[in-house]
């Protein structure tokens, strides 16, 4: 194939075309040397991380011009380097899932910054670096060391630092490393409940919405005023959610029994349908006889 045909290839999907490449690269062997082997792949690696530098431009840039020029680093000279035959089966590129993955730990550490600013003074780095694993052996030690006597304490780290019960499950997730366990989960179920209990009870004013969510109805029931403090605005949404797990499980149960009507209906068909044929067959045996 000639430089122009390889290049093309690169335009049937350019946005995770070099992707695979990335991805399956290493699972190649180079037909060459056996000391040129590391070298190919050093190259192929130079290549593609110049080729994510012009796709970064293109897209901030809207410089689309330069597709071509990706076509080569990306593509082109990666598949030049490390021509030979693939060792292993090619994989879906994995960096979908772990962009996925990334996007939604940000979005987490910026709810967790925005939660602990009014009582912490580094920014979301300093946050992710600094806060975040003292911050959650805090909360975790009393509760792991004391039990349930450890409670208070934990809530009153939580309280000084204006955090959401949810907060805290978002914290393990941020301090938690590939092959460790939750510590969180080694802690007693009745501790769990107990803490879960005691922050709910004892929730003060934060320093930011929650977003809470009422429903319409109930909102209009309030006076003309229409003053609701976090309280009666958690209280109202935990009726409104037992309401609609309610009206769920008797549509469920509706369901069901429309179902179990409807089977027995249909094996009483079936079986008044298989008894037709012996009958006509008796019938048919005593004609003859």
């Amino acid at each position: 194939m000639s430089l122009a045909d390889k290049s093309r290839l690169f335009f049937f999907d350019y946005s995770i075309g070099p992707l695979f490449v990335q991805e399956n690269y290493l699972s190649v062997e180079p037909e060459c040397k056996d000391n040129e082997k590391c070298k190919r792949a050093a190259q192929a690696a130079d290549a593609i991380s110049i080729g994510d530098l012009i796709d970064s431009k293109i897209r901030g840039t809207n410089n689309w011009s330069l597709l071509e020029s990706q076509a080569i680093f990306s593509s082109v000279l990666p598949g030049h380097y490390m021509a030979g035959h693939f060792t292993d089966r090619i994989n879906f590129p994995g960096w979908l899932g772990k962009n996925s993955s990334a996007n939604k730990h940000k979005r987490i550490l910026s709810e967790l910054y925005m939660h602990t600013r009014m009582s912490s003074s580094g920014n979301r780095l300093a946050m992710n670096l600094d806060y975040l694993v003292p911050l959650r052996n805090a909360i975790i030690n009393p509760l792991k060391k004391y039990g349930v006597d450890g409670v208070q304490q934990a809530i009153d780290i939580m309280k000084a630092y204006s955090l959401l019960r949810e907060d805290l499950d978002n914290l393990m997730e941020l301090t938690q490393w590939k092959g460790t366990e939750n510590p969180f989960n080694k802690i007693d179920a009745k501790v769990k409940s107990a803490f879960t209990r005691a922050y709910n009870k004892q929730a003060s004013a934060l320093p930011f919405a929650p977003g809470t969510a009422v429903s319409k109805k109930r909102a209009a029931a309030i006076d003309a005023e229409g003053i609701l403090n976090e309280e009666d605005l958690a209280a109202l949404a935990d009726e409104d959610d037992n309401e609609d797990e309610d009206a769920t499980a008797d549509a469920f149960i509706k369901v069901k029994a429309k179902d179990t009507k409807s089977k027995t209906q249909t094996n009483k068909a079936g079986t008044s349908k298989g008894k037709e044929p012996t009958t006509s067959k008796k019938k048919g045996r005593s004609a003859k006889k």
